[in-house]
């Protein structure tokens, strides 16, 4: 159905979409988020249909016309799957319910296979004195569903052992036990939880505005004790119901950037907590466990990097609210241009498939075609403005600067052979100069916040680093601040963070013997993953693909919306 919706407009798939739904197609089903970051998000038909009006009109009115024939059940997954539907035949399948999942007998071999290569690494590492992994046992398959790692470690893994990974260490001594650090929220339920299940060394990533969606915060989550106490105390900082927007919308109030930065501040906290709650309840192949001392490094893009703070424990909950509420309302204030002055919108362009140098160019392009077009016009644009906002990763940029410069490089960039260049759905040139008053702002609301040494180390957008504690606080809420007005270096940051944990692997290598350590090398290797905390549908994973393949093998996901 959603095929025949997104070819629409071709000659013959209007009338396939007729058919598949008086046959009771469910036009209300979404797709999956095959690719988080080309195109984010599960889709409806409408959602996947040509951008014309036309069409759209004619597939409403189809869906409108067959509303009351009974719609068929989502069909199993495994319901296209060739050799299923030879070894089971189509009715067996057509019978299984979508949430069921069958225990091939390959699977099942596997299963057995993984748990004797993982008896194997075990007695590797008790000769070594190392500590016990321990898989979940509701682990079907190896990295979980989707890829995602379902790796414990077991509880005797200490801060001491968190320390030995190669992160730059922050002002914290890693001798500091958790008890003598301030907690990360202001209240004893909101303590700091990073995940349990991965290895000394992991890096717990947060995603930034974009990654917002309406439902982005499921009911079981939002009811978790922790959670709930972080919605009350939104909405006393907010001043409104910030969890009903995040449940039910409207999606205009989600993207509005004042809601929208909130709403991602408490899921990303929010998605801690899940996983914190699910600890070694094998509720479902995806569960993830927490143990505080097991995280060694903390980064989030753009808007994330403030979740980030707060999970390390540098800001209290409801101080890293107070900012982001600030930061979202001064860069929605900063966006914000006259009716009558439309040609100095703002917005930003994602730019995947050039290099460095075509971007850069793409950019230039769109200045060189704004300023063309001021001279020719009446309404004068000075100073137009288009640049490299966001290093994502090596062959994606996102653009960000004036509208009419933007439209210019996006035709630019697609002459020289950009996979895509596309519009984001913000209306600020966020990461550039026109920020300027939304980062005074900024430095205001810092001001009055109290910073602490964080447990881990946080990773700054601005320098790739982590924030120097070390030096001062003061630097820092100054990073905060320049971060609306420079490009944030989130490749330069996932870059840091594999090399640090392929040097932690290799430290652990040298200093055992050679046949015995070259094995638990290996298996450290292999097993150390990064953990995306947040809505999104896995973004950062996604972003972690195109840096690192082999890191991206070892990224997990834990999403608020599940």
């Amino acid at each position: 159905m959603h095929r025949a919706a997104h070819l629409a407009h071709y000659e013959g798939y209007v009338e396939i979409f007729d058919y598949l739904l008086s046959r009771g197609a469910d036009p209300s089903i979404k797709t999956k988020n095959y690719d988080p970051y080309l195109d984010p998000g599960c889709k409806t038909v409408l959602e996947v249909c040509v951008d014309d009006e036309r069409i759209k009109s004619k597939l409403r009115d189809l869906i409108e016309q067959h509303r009351e024939v009974e719609k068929r059940k989502v069909p199993h997954r495994d319901i296209g799957c060739w050799w299923t539907l030879y070894d089971y035949g189509l009715e067996t399948v057509r019978g299984w319910d979508a949430s069921y999942r069958h225990p091939y007998p390959e699977k099942v071999a596997r299963a057995k296979d993984r748990e004797e290569l993982r008896a194997r690494r075990e007695a590797r590492r008790a000769k070594l004195g190392l500590p016990p992994l321990v898989a979940s046992p509701s682990s079907k398959k190896e990295g979980g569903e989707g890829g995602k790692k379902v790796i414990s470690v077991s509880a005797t893994t200490s801060s001491s052992a968190s320390s030995a990974f190669a992160f730059p260490s922050s002002s914290t001594s890693s001798s500091t036990s958790s008890s003598s650090t301030p907690s990360a929220f202001s209240a004893s339920a909101f303590q700091p939880s990073p995940f349990s299940s991965i290895l000394p060394g992991t890096a717990v990533l947060f995603p930034g505005q974009g990654a917002q969606s309406v439902g982005m915060l499921s009911e079981k989550v939002a009811s978790l004790p922790a959670v709930k106490q972080m919605l009350r105390t939104a909405e006393k900082v907010l001043g409104y119901d910030l969890e009903m927007v995040m449940r039910q919308g409207p999606k205009e109030s989600l993207d509005d950037t004042a809601v929208a930065q909130p709403a991602l501040f408490v899921a990303g906290l929010a998605a801690v907590e899940k996983a914190r709650a699910e600890r070694g309840s094998g509720s479902s192949p995806q569960t993830t466990t927490l143990d505080v001392d097991a995280a060694s490094a903390a980064a989030g893009l753009s808007l994330g990097e403030y979740c980030a703070l707060v999970f390390a424990g540098a800001l209290t909950f409801e101080d890293g609210l107070r900012i982001v509420k600030a930061r979202g309302e001064a860069m929605s204030e900063a966006s914000r241009v006259p009716e009558s002055q439309k040609e100095k919108r703002h917005g930003m362009l994602t730019v995947v498939g050039l290099d460095d140098a075509g971007a850069s160019a793409a950019a230039a392009a769109g200045r060189a075609a704004a300023e063309d077009a001021s001279s020719t016009s009446s309404s004068l644009l000075d100073d137009p403005v288009c640049e490299v906002a966001n290093r994502l990763f090596a062959t994606g940029r996102v653009l960000s600067g004036h509208v009419v410069a933007l439209e210019a490089a996006a035709e630019h960039a697609t002459r020289a052979g950009a996979i895509k260049a596309a519009m984001l759905p913000v209306a600020g040139a966020f990461h550039t100069r026109l920020m300027r008053p939304a980062a005074r702002a900024l430095r205001v609301a810092l001001a009055s916040a109290e910073l602490r040494a964080p447990k881990i180390p946080v990773y700054s957008n601005v320098t790739g680093k982590p924030f120097p504690f070390d030096k001062s606080t003061q630097e820092v809420k100054e990073l905060l601040a320049r971060q609306l007005v420079e490009p944030v270096l989130w490749q330069e940051t996932l870059e840091a963070l594999v090399a640090a944990a392929n040097s932690s692997s290799s430290s652990s290598s040298s200093s055992s013997s050679t046949s015995s350590s070259s094995s638990s090398s290996s298996s450290s290797s292999s097993s150390i993953p990064f953990v995306e905390a947040g809505p999104g549908g896995g973004q950062i994973r996604s972003m972690m693909k195109r840096v690192d393949g082999a890191a991206w093998k070892r990224t997990a996901v834990v999403s608020p919306a599940e």
